[in-house]
C-alpha cells in the first residue's frame, strides 16, 4: 500500500488535486485495512507537508462497524479484528458521531420499511438471539 502512495509525486496533477481539497471523504472506512487509513495519512502528510493527521485535511468516514470488517488473507477472526480502524494509531484523533435515523424510512413512512429497519439495529446491537439451524438441502 505504501508503494501505491508513494506513486504519487509532487507536482503531478493528482498532488495538486489533493493539496487543494477542502474535506477528504472516506466511505465504508470500516471496511479498510487500518494500514490503508494510516498509508493515507502518510501520504497527506508529505503532500500537504504538514505533521496534522491526514495532512490537515478533515476527513470524513462513513461505514457500520455493524457490518463487514477488514478482510486479512488466511487471516483469524482476531486478525480482522486487529486489523480495523479502531486498532490504528489513529483511532485516538477520531471524533464519532452516530446516526441512528433510517431517514428514507422516516421521510416516506413506509411501515415494513420501518419494521425492518429497526430488525436491523436490534441484529446490529445483538438484540436478536442468535438461532442455528442445521439442515441440509438437496440440490436437486
Amino acid at each position: 500500500m505504501d508503494s501505491l502512495m508513494r506513486s504519487i509525486k509532487q507536482g503531478t496533477s493528482l498532488s495538486h488535486l489533493i493539496q487543494d481539497a477542502s474535506v477528504l471523504v472516506i466511505d465504508e472506512a470500516p471496511m479498510l485495512h487500518k494500514k490503508i487509513i494510516e498509508a493515507l495519512d502518510r501520504t497527506l502528510h508529505g503532500l500537504r507537508e504538514t505533521d496534522e493527521v491526514m495532512g490537515g485535511l478533515p476527513t470524513l468516514m462513513c461505514g457500520d462497524f455493524k457490518q463487514i470488517m477488514p478482510v486479512v488473507l488466511n487471516g483469524t477472526k482476531a486478525d480482522a479484528v486487529d486489523a480495523g480502524l479502531k486498532k490504528s494509531l489513529l483511532w485516538s484523533s477520531v471524533t464519532m458521531h452516530r446516526l441512528r435515523t433510517n431517514m428514507r424510512v422516516t421521510l416516506h413512512g413506509d411501515f415494513e420499511d420501518k419494521r425492518f429497519s429497526e430488525m436491523l439495529l436490534q441484529i446490529g446491537d445483538r438484540k436478536v438471539p442468535i438461532i442455528t439451524v442445521r439442515h441440509h438441502l438437496n440440490a436437486g
